[in-house]
């Protein structure tokens, strides 16, 4: 798989965190790896209009075209298409809600097409992505219609980020109370907040940015005993640590250590 990073535009810059274009170039490539769960969104666009992949997760097995990726309570399987070529874009945690119509907490757990989502806006868009003869055009029709999505004021009029933002200086350490405590809204208006926002409940994120937490030390620390790594990522116990391993990966931590086929 060749990945090459492309420049965000400043409008977007606030709420997008990358944006790239990928390209399936081997044979190698098709085969089959895991995506982790994160708190971000995805978009992805086909560059010709043909299907990008086969994706298996909660909502069963499809092959789709361009297509958006929406939090996940569990793993992903992907298989890229032979050739297949398109242009990713990853959303800030708790940015994307901006861009759509219907809050996340209907869309989580799936990966639907984006016609479904924006209609007529959408197929317009991957239009004129497929007949754009160079990429820097391909990028600036994308970023172009993001921009007008920006502009229909989809979403929520309070902001959920100082909630978010404690919760990861914390590592997920943080109680629900505090989170709502820093936020000045009780704990029902928070629950709301971060299930229309993010798709998943103050209690979810929060489990979820431990993991991720755990995630980066099992990457940034391979000399460390599994012991290590649940004490390192703030787990009770090893037993904790592997359950969690489990329940957001499919695998253990060892086999999350030695896997080459998993993105996280």
């Amino acid at each position: 798989m060749n990945i090459r990073y492309c420049d965000i535009k400043a409008e977007l810059s606030p709420y997008i965190k990358m944006i790239c274009i990928m390209t399936c170039d081997a044979h190698h490539d098709v085969l089959p790896f895991r995506v982790l769960p994160d708190t971000c969104v995805e978009l992805f666009v086909s560059c010709d209009q043909k299907p990008i992949a086969q994706v298996s997760g909660p909502s069963g097995v499809s092959e789709l075209h361009s297509f958006v990726s929406f939090r996940m309570r569990s793993y992903m399987d992907v298989e890229m298409k032979e050739k297949a070529r398109c242009i990713a874009v990853c959303f800030k945690p708790g940015a994307a809600y901006r861009f759509f119509p219907m809050p996340m907490s209907e869309m989580a757990d799936h990966a639907l097409e984006t016609d479904l989502l924006w209609h007529q806006l959408a197929r317009e868009m991957e239009d004129k992505v497929a007949h754009a003869k160079e990429d820097r055009n391909k990028l600036d029709t994308i970023q172009d219609f993001l921009f007008q999505l920006l502009s229909l004021q989809y979403g929520l009029k309070q902001s959920i980020a100082h909630s978010m933002e404690m919760a990861d200086v914390m590592k997920g350490l943080a109680a629900v109370k505090e989170l709502a405590e820093v936020s000045h809204i009780s704990e029902r208006q928070l629950n709301r907040r971060f299930k229309d926002g993010l798709g998943m409940s103050p209690k979810e994120y929060l489990a979820m940015t431990r993991f991720m937490h755990a995630l980066s030390n099992i990457k940034k620390h391979p000399q460390l005993s599994l012991t290590e790594l649940a004490f390192e990522s703030a787990y009770f116990d090893q037993s904790h640590f592997i359950h969690s391993c489990r329940l957001y990966s499919g695998l253990s931590p060892g086999e999350l250590r030695s896997r080459k086929n998993i993105v996280f």
